[in-house]
């Protein structure tokens, strides 16, 4: 829990010799870069334009109206970025399928989105990584301007 984290962040300050600063930032430095990598990953999966929660509609067309999926191709970059982030750039199957482990992803993909599609629901593929935040950060962008001029 946060008593934990607090003890794990704050032993090597306490206990090891040297420089405070230099101390804490070494303890921290291993939570800011996973937060960082995590909330990336996590936001640009979620927060794009079209993704809107709709409550007249269904649990399924929910889920995935709001995930998209980015590095869908079979490259080597691709696959990369699959393992880096634990299949969470197939956000769909995530969302819907939570209890398949994201190995499986791979080849489920394809039938899931035959499926998908022959039932009419949203899909949203991002051709990469760079691509979806790209798309991310200009949403952010027009969020913060419409905010703004209300």
């Amino acid at each position: 829990g946060p008593l934990f984290s607090l003890i794990l962040v704050l032993y090597p300050v306490i206990t090891y010799e040297g420089k405070f600063f230099s101390n804490l930032f070494h303890g921290l430095a291993p939570f800011i870069v996973s937060s960082i990598y995590l909330s990336i990953i996590a936001q640009v999966s979620h927060i794009q334009e079209n993704a809107d929660f709709h409550p007249n509609k269904s649990w399924l067309w929910n889920q995935m109206n709001v995930s998209y999926n980015y590095n869908m191709d079979s490259s080597y970059i691709s696959y990369f970025i699959f393992y880096i982030t634990g299949g969470l750039n197939y956000q769909n199957i995530h969302h819907v399928l939570p209890g398949i482990h994201h190995h499986h992803y791979l080849t489920l993909y394809p039938k899931f989105k035959k499926i998908i599609l022959k039932h009419q629901y949203p899909l949203y593929d991002s051709l990469g990584l760079m691509t979806s935040y790209k798309n991310f950060v200009k949403y952010l962008f027009q969020l913060n301007i419409n905010e703004t001029l209300q």
